[in-house]
């Protein structure tokens, strides 16, 4: 309760300076809403009054009386009705209610009668996003990258909205400035590099590429960027040094083996192609998502080959990568997935779903299809075996208390 009256005493005192201050509020300055009204000199009586509402206003609000507050702010209103700090408050307002026309309007007056309070203004820029007016957001922020050129929030909203908007030549100016105001870094060159490529101004986007390298020379990370760049844009030596070097320095680089079977796929090169592919599938550095993305693309290169594909080749991988992947069950499932697709026998397909559920006991897919081998068999023990856990890890699965209580 001490606090909250601290708190009130504090906004008491703001507001009196409110009142005092207004007057030398500039009506000249450039901001994109309209100029301000005309401040109204409130006597003493009328101050007394505004200040009780106000606090009052800020008390109900703390308590979520919000109809009750909304009623007090109103009150000040109409004792002051050119107060920025009750219009602020009441643009909120106006938003709960679901009304963005007069909430913006309220923002809008806010910024006009306090065109120097940086967070009316940045609240302002951030309604006219939330609500798309793109433009105007722009506007706003771009205003106020000259009126507060020390803050660098603008600079780095606006980057994002140029983006949003596709607008690549001013994403790449505005990341330009904010790079002259707080120095280079590797996110803004990462960014720049990424730009530049939209463009294709590729030259640019190697010479951002080139400096993270010297910057950071034990980093392969950006020498991996600079090979599939060169990939991309038809400078596949240039890709096979940079790769060369990555692999001497690191033989078991998952990524770096990647790229460089990309590199040979590109040259037509189908035998040191699948060498490449399979350290890499067999690197145990290998992210999992990744191992899946590359067995999916594997069987689906093998399954357009003439004549069907080499089923042999394709569970000769899987009985190689199985064994890396033992605390996710997403290799797994598309094995069994691979299993069914290929009419495998059900003994075997049972063991890929039972290894699932090892890893992951609620995955409910793999449970479900063992209960339907059972079922088709009327296997009762099976059904027992399979559902018992199953009420444990999907209690809200009523099948699996159905099948249970039909099989003892």
């Amino acid at each position: 309760m001490k606090q909250s009256l601290f708190t009130l005493l504090i906004t008491l005192l703001l507001l009196s300076g409110l009142a005092s201050c207004g007057s030398s509020r500039s009506s000249s300055r450039r901001t994109a809403v309209a100029a301000p009204a005309q401040e109204v000199q409130l006597t003493a009586d009328e101050q007394r009054r505004f200040e009780y509402y106000f606090i009052e206003a800020l008390r109900l609000k703390q308590h979520e009386e919000y109809d009750a507050a909304l009623d007090m702010f109103r009150h000040c209103l109409a004792i002051d009705p050119t107060s920025a700090v009750v219009l602020y408050e009441l643009a909120s307002y106006y938003i709960l209610l679901g009304q963005p026309d007069r909430a913006g309007q309220a923002f809008e007056q806010a910024v006009s009668l306090s065109p120097d309070n940086y967070w009316y203004k940045q609240t302002l820029a951030a309604f006219y996003q939330r609500i798309g007016r793109t433009d105007q957001a722009i506007a706003t922020y771009e205003d106020m990258t000259r009126q507060f050129p020390k803050r660098s929030e603008p600079l780095l909203t606006l980057a994002s909205l140029y983006d949003s908007n596709k607008d690549y030549v001013n994403e790449i100016a505005t990341l330009d400035r904010i790079e002259v105001k707080e120095g280079k870094s590797e996110m803004l060159s990462m960014q720049k590099f990424r730009i530049y490529l939209q463009l294709e101004r590729t030259e640019e986007a190697f010479r951002e590429i080139e400096g993270l390298i010297r910057e950071y020379p034990n980093d392969s990370r950006y020498k991996l960027v600079l090979a599939g760049a060169c990939l991309d844009n038809d400078r596949a030596e240039d890709a096979r040094q940079v790769l060369d070097g990555v692999l001497s320095e690191e033989p078991d680089n998952a990524q770096a083996q990647l790229l460089m079977a990309t590199y040979y796929q590109r040259g037509g090169n189908d035998s040191l192609y699948n060498v490449c592919l399979n350290e890499a599938l067999l690197n145990a550095k290998l992210d999992t998502k990744m191992r899946v993305q590359l067995m999916r693309q594997l069987i689906l290169e093998d399954e357009q080959r003439p004549g069907g594909g080499d089923t042999t080749r394709i569970l000769s991988l899987f009985a190689r990568v199985l064994p890396l992947e033992q605390e996710r069950s997403d290799l797994p499932m598309l094995y069994a997935g691979y299993l069914v697709t290929k009419n495998m026998p059900e003994a075997r397909i049972t063991e890929a779903l039972e290894d699932i559920l090892r890893i992951e006991p609620d995955n409910r897919a793999a449970r479900y299809q063992l209960l339907g081998y059972a079922a088709r068999t009327n296997d009762y023990a099976r059904i027992v075996r399979i559902c018992e856990p199953a009420i444990i890890y999907n209690p809200d699965v009523l099948d699996f208390y159905y099948f249970l209580g039909i099989s003892y």
